[in-house]
C-alpha cells in the first residue's frame, strides 16, 4: 500500500513540475534564451545510511547551491514502484524501511534564475559520471528543471542487519596536531560486534582534504550498503584539531607585589597568548590570567600580588577560530618571589 502511495505522489510531484514548466513555457522563452546552460552537476551525500532495517534519510547535497536546488529525491525497487520519496518544495515526504532487495536513486533539479539544463547536461558525484548509467534523463519544456532516474543502484542482503559496527571501537589515530605547515588527516579504527575486521563495512570522508592551519577538521563515517552502526545512527563525526606552536618564558622579573612575564614572540597560525600565574607549579588553583591580543606583545606586568610570595608563571600561544580559542602547550614553567 505504501509503494502504491509513494509512486502515486511521485507521479503528481512530476506532473506538477511538467504542469509548472509548461505553462510557463511561453512566458520565459525569451529570459530562457539569455540563460546559462549547466553543463554539470556535482551531487553527493546521497546514500547515507541506507541500509536493512532502517528509515531511509534523504541527504543529498549539491556544490552548485548557485545554479541549481534539489527538488526531489526517490528510491525506487526493482519493479519500478517508489518506495520513498521526498519533495522538498512541497515538503512531502514518505518513509519506508528497507527490506533485502535491489533499489535505484532518482533526483531532480531545478535551475536557479540565469540557467537552464540541456539535454547534455551530466551528473556527477566524486568526479564521476553518473547520468551515462540511467535509465532516463528528462528535460522538462522551460529547460528548469530536470530529472535523473536509476543513478545510484544498492543491493541490500539478508546479511546486512548483521554486519554491525562497534561504535565504542570507532576513534581517530590521533586527535591533535602541533602546527608545521603540513596537512594533517588521521586514520579511522573501528571493529565490527564480532571483532571481525571493518574493511569494506564503513566510508571515511573529511571536510578538509588539505588540513594545514591550525584549526578544527571533522571525520564524517558512514557504514557501507551492507552494514550498519551498532547504535542504529547513519553517520558518527570525529572532530580533531590542530594547534599553535608553543613560545617560551625568556624571563620572570619581580618588582613590589609584582611580576613581569617575558616571552619569546610566536605569531605563526597565531593570534595572541594566554598568560597564568599560580601559588602551585601545578596550576590547580590560578591566581592571575592575562590574554594578550597581540602577537607582537612580548610581556605583561600582574600587579596587586601578595609580597614575598612565590608565584609560577607560564605562557601559551593562541589562534581565535569562529568563536573558540585553540591553545598552543603551555611553556615550561618559571617562578618568582614578589617583592
Amino acid at each position: 500500500m505504501l509503494q502504491k502511495k509513494s509512486s502515486k505522489l511521485l507521479c503528481f510531484i512530476l506532473a506538477s513540475a511538467m504542469l509548472i514548466c509548461v505553462s510557463g513555457g511561453i512566458s520565459n522563452s525569451r529570459s530562457a534564451s539569455a540563460a546559462t546552460v549547466i553543463s554539470t552537476i556535482d551531487l553527493h551525500n546521497f546514500d547515507n545510511g541506507f541500509y536493512v532495517g532502517q528509515e531511509v534519510p534523504f541527504l543529498a547535497e549539491t556544490d552548485d547551491e548557485d545554479k541549481v536546488e534539489i527538488a526531489a529525491e526517490w528510491w525506487t525497487d526493482s519493479s519500478g514502484e517508489v518506495v520513498a520519496s521526498i519533495d522538498h518544495q512541497l515538503e512531502i515526504h514518505t518513509d519506508f524501511i528497507p527490506t533485502p532487495g535491489v533499489y535505484y536513486y532518482g533526483v531532480r533539479f531545478e535551475a536557479k534564475e540565469g540557467y537552464e539544463f540541456s539535454e547534455e547536461t551530466k551528473i556527477y558525484e566524486g568526479g564521476v559520471e553518473l547520468s551515462s548509467g540511467v535509465e532516463k534523463i528528462t528535460v522538462f519544456p522551460d529547460r528548469k528543471y530536470i530529472t535523473f532516474d536509476k543513478i545510484c543502484k544498492k543491493t541490500l542482503t539478508d546479511s546486512s542487519s548483521g554486519h554491525k559496527i562497534d561504535v565504542k571501537s570507532l576513534k581517530l589515530s590521533k586527535e591533535k596536531y602541533v602546527y608545521d605547515g603540513k596537512a594533517h588527516k588521521p586514520t579511522v579504527s573501528a571493529k565490527m560486534v564480532d571483532g571481525s575486521s571493518v574493511d569494506g563495512f564503513m566510508t571515511v570522508n573529511y571536510s578538509n582534504s588539505n588540513p594545514v592551519d591550525v584549526g578544527f577538521y571533522s571525520v564524517f563515517v558512514t557504514p557501507d550498503n551492507t552494514a550498519i552502526f551498532s547504535d542504529g545512527d547513519a553517520l558518527k563525526t570525529l572532530v580533531y584539531y590542530i594547534i599553535p606552536k608553543s613560545t617560551s618564558i625568556k624571563s620572570l622579573s619581580a618588582s613590589k607585589k609584582a611580576l613581569t612575564v617575558k616571552w619569546k614572540k610566536q605569531a605563526t597560525q597565531t593570534t595572541g597568548y594566554i598568560v597564568q600565574l599560580s601559588k602551585d607549579k601545578s596550576f590547580k588553583k590560578i591566581a592571575k590570567t592575562k590574554t594578550i591580543k597581540k602577537t607582537g606583545t612580548t610581556s605583561a606586568k600582574f600587579s596587586g600580588l601578595k609580597s614575598k610570595t612565590k608565584y609560577y608563571a607560564r605562557v601559551c600561544a593562541y589562534k581565535k577560530v569562529a568563536s573558540s580559542n585553540i591553545q598552543s602547550a603551555w611553556s615550561s614553567v618559571k617562578n618568582k618571589k614578589a617583592k
